[in-house]
């Protein structure tokens, strides 16, 4: 993805096909996005002008986020209909999560209207856990 946030290919260039799935891998242009971009205007868009000429042959477009809320994750709500929060169940995972309502709020209110919550998604979940059930429950009232 690196390639085509960075103009160096297309989307279409960087696809690798399998049977049932399309790859775009990361590549370390990647990591020089968000200083490169960081006084474009309309910094925000640039994922989804990438993702819409290849929109229409997906069922799903699903992409995978760093853990943090800089112009990589902005651009991937803004272009997104729907997200999914992975989320351990640890002692500070509410700060995280009500971090990351707190920006895609923001995104929603601002840039994409059509954004949704698709679920979390806990990881490293200990059911057996008494803390673990707890926070379990706590996201669960918080959510619904």
């Amino acid at each position: 993805m690196g390639n085509v946030l960075s103009k160096k290919a297309t989307i279409e260039e960087s696809v690798y096909n399998t049977d049932k799935l399309s790859i775009v891998p990361s590549t370390e242009n990647l990591l020089d996005f968000e200083f490169a971009i960081s006084n474009e205007p309309g910094r925000e868009f640039i994922a989804r002008e990438f993702l819409q000429p290849v929109k229409e042959h997906y069922d799903f477009i699903i992409i995978d986020c760093p853990p943090s809320l800089g112009l990589l994750s902005i651009n991937s709500l803004v272009a997104a209909d729907y997200f999914i929060v992975p989320m351990q169940t640890e002692n500070f995972a509410f700060i995280g999560l009500d971090n990351i309502m707190t920006a895609t709020r923001k995104v929603k209110d601002r840039m994409n209207p059509n954004l949704e919550l698709a679920g979390i998604l806990f990881v490293k979940f200990q059911y057996r856990t008494k803390f673990s059930q707890a926070v379990l429950s706590n996201i669960m009232t918080m959510i619904v």
